[in-house]
């Protein structure tokens, strides 16, 4: 122990310094700045500037210590304890960065945490934190191109050589290379020449069925449609083949008969790429460069298409390439990049991100960069890697005015096309936010180990999948497995049918939120699966349920709400009941139901969309129950409180519907009034929607933006809000600002037809979801808007609905007891059919003989 009076004087001083940093002008007037950001395991990264005069490889110290105030021969003084010391040296322009060992909070007095920096000269800055620090090591914002210690960082904070580096990325390439994702498909081509394909593959590599088709291969299958490949690319939908012999394939799905298209055959061809036009590059052997185009015609001539025409030309000006990348973006043309021998590179194409036309056919040298070794795209940006193993792009400028070329990080070893991931030297992988110097400081924890990582997309607005090459050799995949792009399981995720739900039989009701479902039958019992990440299910400890489990018999529910990560029900005697993370109620949260009390009187009705709960009580009173804040000058982050708000100028409400920004009431009167978010603690004030009467339902959701529909006495159905979704269908305005009659939009499934009704009925329920929303008649038949139901048709399984329900773009509905579901959101197990449609840990690629595919 040894006293600390310096340690208290500093830290009374550095109270005016910014929020996690300290700064402190020592001898010979040199500043030394520093801050520590904390990780997940509890170590700190400290890292900082030693002002002028600077001498690279000084030594600085990073001590860790805690105190407190003691008595000692009957003075009181503050004592610290030293809990760890370590040290390290600064580069040029004096930067340093430093590991410390993981520190607990059980480890300090009174919860302070003292850091302070040594120089040789005896300067000590220090500061005292309280656990946990405020700066955490996932935070976007460190190291941005602000940051006064991201520009003092040189390259001798590199974890190895530049060599070192340059090797192990040459290796990622290669072994990146083998690999290629498309729009929900992936292809492997092994080291003995095999190449194998799952997810979405063309028709053209599956003899049984005819070209036009797409075929879903859940595991990998070996190509052999073509022999000989050497290699393989695919972007977007579209692919092309290399083989020994030279000959260069393609498809694409809008080639008029679908057919792979022989591009040519060419002597000495280095690689290929393919763009999501299905045109592309040829790179030879001897560094020349030749572009490929294809041209069908939309006429046939003699009752048959003529062949596509296939034009290869060479590309004019360019030499010594050595290698060639094509972006593969989802709004804009694609950006072409060619890389020298002499580390110069070439763009053209959609070059309007970097500062140029969005049309440049003529290849043009971007002059900004060092010598760069490796090149990638990623959202029509260029990623580089230099020779120094630094990170390249085009930034933002400080004052917004367009985008310059900057250096966005050291210790790279390679990137990966079309990936925001990037490796570092030490073997950990990074995500580069587009237009910035934004680098993860935390490493994607996942990915660490990974010798390659590539990303494949699936669909304009579905999550990426990603196929990566693991420490041992073999192939894992995670992320969406819509389509099977995973090759990890025979299991169909997403049914193209129907679907009923087995383990919960005699259903009478069912609600859902964005990652969890919850079900209630006949008897009282009450089922649950999705998402149990905040125990919104069951106390299990598991993070999903993938198929309905049995959580609670009660009898008297009125009514099922489910959450962001909380569940609630209703019964008839106006109590609330909840689990899971229950803290924006008042209560810890819990594993199994206990009751809410936060609402002063009986209640008559609950709406959740997702965090936001609208209460109805049976006075009229409507309550909003904001998301949970912390009590201020609580020490502990689990003490919460309820934010509980009255809902101004209602007072006679017979029923509430709540959105994502709006909720709304309906009135004794039948008219309708509606609410914004507001601030919490700020009032909440009702306004009446002009130009709704008689309504007698609700129904609120969010596409695009929020939207509400209304059923009113007289059978018309109405809607009020955003419609650029097209959920309510294409006739209907994109944005509607007063409300309108839709009654003819729903769609009737019939034996003989799919049409809008077209006219009045008679309903008694509607559900909205962000696809569209179903409705019942009085006679049971379930009616669309949005929703594609044409799969409901066969087994007539929309008529004698009893219950249904709408959640993205899942339906769920009750026949005769047995519950029914149809959809595709099913990354949490929400369709409830044991298995679900996204992976969120690596899992090897398998074959269905149980062969794990190997790459290194």
């Amino acid at each position: 122990m040894r006293k600390g009076w310096l340690s208290l004087l500093l830290a009374a001083v550095l109270l005016v310094i910014p929020v996690g940093q300290a700064s402190v002008q020592g001898k010979g007037g040199r500043y030394i700045n520093f801050r520590a950001i904390q990780h997940d395991d509890n170590t700190l990264t400290v890292d900082g500037v030693l002002g002028d005069p600077v001498v690279t490889g000084e030594e600085v110290t990073v001590e860790l210590s805690t105190g407190e105030f003691t008595i000692v021969q009957g003075r009181k003084v503050y004592v610290d304890t030293k809990l760890s010391e370590i040290k390290g040296t600064v580069n040029k322009n004096g930067y340093f960065r430093l590991r410390t060992p993981p520190v607990k909070s059980e480890q300090l007095k009174d919860n302070r945490l003292s850091i302070e920096v040594k120089d040789k000269y005896g300067n000590k800055p220090a500061r005292t934190y309280d656990l946990p620090i405020e700066l955490k090591s996932d935070n976007p914002a460190l190291f941005t191109r602000n940051d006064s210690y991201a520009r003092s960082m040189d390259k001798t904070q590199l974890a190895v050589s530049t060599e070192t580096a340059r090797k192990m990325g040459e290796k990622a390439e290669k072994l990146a290379k083998r690999l290629a994702t498309g729009n929900s498909v992936s292809f492997f081509l092994d080291s003995k020449g095999k190449l194998w394909g799952w997810g979405d593959v063309p028709g053209m590599f599956d003899k049984s069925v005819p070209d036009d088709l797409y075929v879903t291969w859940r595991q990998p299958k070996v190509i052999s449609t073509i022999p000989d490949v050497i290699q393989i690319d695919a972007t977007g939908m579209c692919g092309a083949l290399l083989t020994k012999q030279g000959v260069i394939w393609q498809w694409n799905p809008l080639n008029i008969d679908r057919a792979p298209v022989r591009i040519g055959k060419m002597s000495g061809v280095r690689e290929i790429a393919v763009d999501k036009f299905g045109d592309g590059l040829i790179l030879k052997q001897d560094g020349t460069l030749y572009r490929w185009t294809v041209n069908s015609s939309v006429h046939k001539v003699n009752g048959e298409y003529p062949p596509p025409v296939i034009t290869i030309k060479k590309i004019p000006g360019l030499s010594g390439i050595t290698s060639i990348k094509i972006s593969n973006p989802n709004l804009y043309r694609p950006l072409y990049l060619a890389l020298q021998n002499n580390g110069k590179v070439w763009a053209w194409g959609d070059l309007s991100n970097i500062g140029s036309s969005s049309r440049v056919d003529k290849p043009q040298q971007l002059k900004e960069f060092p010598p760069i070794r490796q090149i990638a795209t990623y959202s029509n940006y260029p990623l580089l890697v230099s020779n120094d193993a630094e990170l390249w792009s085009y930034v933002s400028k400080e004052d917004r005015s367009g985008v310059e070329a900057a250096l966005v990080e050291i210790g790279i070893a390679a990137v990966f096309n079309n990936s925001p991931y990037v490796l570092a030297d030490n073997g950990n992988y990074h995500e580069w936010t587009e237009k910035s110097r934004r680098f993860s400081f935390e490493p994607v924890s996942i990915m660490t180990g990974m010798q390659a990582v590539v990303r494949g997309e699936s669909g304009f607005s579905s999550p990426d999948h990603i196929l990566a090459v693991n420490a041992e050799g073999h192939l894992v995949s995670w992320g969406n497995n819509h389509h099977g792009q995973l090759g990890v399981s025979a299991a169909v995720p997403v049914p193209s049918s129907p679907v009923m739900i087995s383990k919960v039989s005699n259903a009478v009701s069912v609600t859902t939120s964005s990652k969890h479902v919850l079900a209630l039958d006949r008897a009282g019992s009450i089922y649950g699966w999705g998402s149990n990440e905040s125990k919104q299910i069951d106390s299990s400890g598991r993070v999903e349920v993938l198929s309905p489990t049995h959580i609670i018999m009660t009898q008297g529910v009125k009514k099922l709400a489910a959450g962001e990560g909380f569940s609630l029900y209703l019964d008839q005697k106006g109590t609330l009941y909840g689990w899971g993370n229950l803290k924006q109620f008042g209560i810890e949260s819990a594993g199994a139901p206990k009751q809410i009390t936060v609402i002063p009187e009986n209640i008559k009705d609950i709406s959740v969309f997702e965090s936001n709960v609208a209460v109805l009580g049976v006075s009229g009173q409507v309550y909003l129950i904001d998301k949970v804040t912390n009590i201020a000058g609580s020490k502990t982050s689990d003490t919460k409180q309820s934010s509980v708000r009255i809902v101004g100028q209602i007072s006679d409400a017979t029923s509430i519907a709540m959105g994502s920004q709006y909720g709304y009431a309906l009135r004794k009167d039948g008219t309708v009034s509606y609410w914004k978010k507001t601030a919490v603690g700020d009032p909440i004030s009702a306004k009446q929607l002009n130009g709704l009467r008689n309504i007698t339902t609700l129904a609120a959701a969010r596409a695009n933006g929020d939207y509400l529909l209304a059923l009113d006495k007289g059978g018309d159905v109405w809607a009020w809000g955003d419609n650029t979704a097209r959920q309510l269908g294409m006739k209907v305005k994109s944005k509607l600002t007063v409300p309108t009659n839709v009654t003819n939009e729903p769609t009737r499934i019939t034996d003989s037809e799919y049409t809008s009704v077209g006219k009045k009925l008679k309903y008694r329920s509607i559900t909205a979801s962000r696809n569209g929303a179903l409705l019942l008649t009085s006679s049971n038949e379930m009616l669309v808007m949005g929703f594609n139901s044409y799969a409901l048709k066969a087994e007539k399984l929309y008529l004698n609905v009893a219950y249904a329900e709408a959640h993205d773009s899942n339906m769920y509905w009750i026949i005769g007891g047995k519950l029914y579901v149809k959809g595709s959101s099913n990354d949490s197990g929400q369709m409830g059919t044991g298995t679900k449609a996204f992976i969120h840990n690596p899992l090897p690629v398998t074959t269905s003989t149980g062969i794990k595919l190997k790459a290194a």
